[in-house]
């Protein structure tokens, strides 16, 4: 299903022209169509398009097409069920440079199931090749290890793991820091302008232990001294705000 955008909309005839004329000019937080009740369903948002015909935007804007028709036809046995709900919300956390991060979070309950459950995607873009980030080329050895991303765009290290739980610990009580040593553990990685860090994501917990979830926040300096790439680090130290 094609986004809908206004193009009769001054702001985005501006960003068009200005688009056309010099690419590149914009920065992703400009670019960004970003509209009210831009729904796929009915509280299904859809995700945001970059304005502009140059490589970079194409290349993104097919990746988000894509990953709204996955995320339609992944909810809609469940959404077609009477007594069904879902609801997808969109947020946008890094617009650049170098990078456009969004995330989006999927709160559902399907008729039948013993209770409702909600999960999160996160999406991370070069935005100098409009390829979606590879997070092994810029995270350090001593993190990510040898993690390869899954089809899902998860992570998981023995590395990966261990640093987590370590980190997070005195944030959580001793029955989570229990129940979260013996689960086996997968990350997703977002970056988030506002705290000028990256975050990492746990996934795949049971519901049952789900009330022990928290992202860990991985400050520039930090990255830094653990060896990360200067283009991830150099990026977060100049992101907008």
């Amino acid at each position: 299903m094609p986004f809908p955008i206004n193009l009769s909309s001054p702001q985005v005839l501006t960003c068009l022209l200005l688009a056309a004329a010099v690419p590149g000019m914009l920065s992703a937080r400009d670019r960004l169509v970003l509209l009210p009740g831009a729904e796929l369903a009915p509280a299904f948002d859809a995700l945001p398009r970059l304005v502009g015909s140059d490589a970079v935007a194409l290349s993104i804007n097919a990746d988000l097409a894509r990953v709204d028709a996955e995320a339609l036809e992944a909810s809609a046995d469940c959404r077609a069920r009477t007594g069904s709900d879902w609801a997808r919300f969109i947020s946008v956390a890094f617009t650049g440079p170098r990078f456009l991060s969004l995330s989006e979070s999927h709160d559902f309950y399907c008729a039948g199931a013993a209770h409702p459950d909600s999960f999160a995607r996160y999406h991370t873009y070069d935005l100098t090749t409009g390829a979606r980030v590879n997070w092994a080329g810029l995270l350090p050895p001593s993190l990510i290890g040898d993690a390869r991303e899954s089809e899902f765009g998860t992570f998981a290290a023995p590395e990966l793991s261990a640093y987590y739980l370590q980190e997070i610990a005195p944030e959580l009580d001793a029955d989570c820091r229990d129940e979260l040593a013996g689960t086996s553990l997968s990350f997703q990685f977002s970056l988030d302008a506002a705290t000028q860090a990256l975050q990492l994501q746990p996934e795949g917990l049971a519901h049952a232990v789900r009330a022990c979830w928290a992202p860990l926040a991985l400050s520039v300096d930090r990255l830094e001294a653990m060896g990360a790439d200067a283009t991830l680090t150099g990026a977060l130290r100049s992101a907008f705000h």
